[in-house]
């Protein structure tokens, strides 16, 4: 493992990517992950004496991404609840039999699913299929155990499948379950 100092701009350059995807993978919007990931940076350079050391800065920045996209999510969740309560809106989904489509349709069921998910289970989620991080290092980063880890994946993905299934059918649980 390195342990060498990491300047600002190194560690920008080299944790940048993995900061903004995992803050995209909570908020799903470009924009508002740009901005979180832009101020996780700020937060380091007002911290980088304390964080310098390259294996503790991954995970700092990592987890200050995390923290600060699931406020920010929160915030927008609460700004929606408020205009939906003005403006409540029913949508159907419309069936197609076109493969490309129904691929599509599948994959935004299971990010609905994703965003649906208890903080717990989503976070390990979207560390290990959007960030890359292996069980170990998602385990060091949220100071639990791999067992821990291990066991909220198993239950993220359960309740994956239990979500798609209450609120697209059978038809899409057997899509996504096949």
């Amino acid at each position: 493992m390195k342990s060498t100092l990491l300047s600002i701009e190194d560690a920008y350059k080299e944790h940048f990517s993995v900061v903004y995807k995992t803050a995209y993978a909570i908020l799903r919007s470009y924009d508002q992950a740009e901005d979180v990931a832009q101020e996780v940076f700020i937060r380091y350079a007002d911290h980088h004496d304390r964080l310098s050391k390259t294996d503790y800065a991954k995970y700092w920045l990592m987890r200050v991404s995390k923290n600060l996209a699931i406020n920010l999510s929160k915030r927008k969740e609460r700004e929606k609840v408020s205009y939906k309560k003005l403006f409540f809106q029913s949508s159907q989904t419309t069936k197609s039999v076109d493969e490309e489509f129904l691929r599509h349709e599948t994959a935004d069921m299971v990010k609905t699913a994703i965003d649906l998910l208890p903080t717990r289970y989503r976070e390990i989620l979207v560390m290990y299929e959007y960030g890359g991080f292996s069980y170990k290092e998602i385990a060091k980063t949220l100071r639990v155990s791999i067992g821990n880890v291990k066991v909220r994946m198993f239950r993220a993905r359960k309740k994956i499948a239990e979500l798609v299934l209450k609120y697209y059918g059978s038809e899409a649980y057997e899509r996504l379950t096949s």
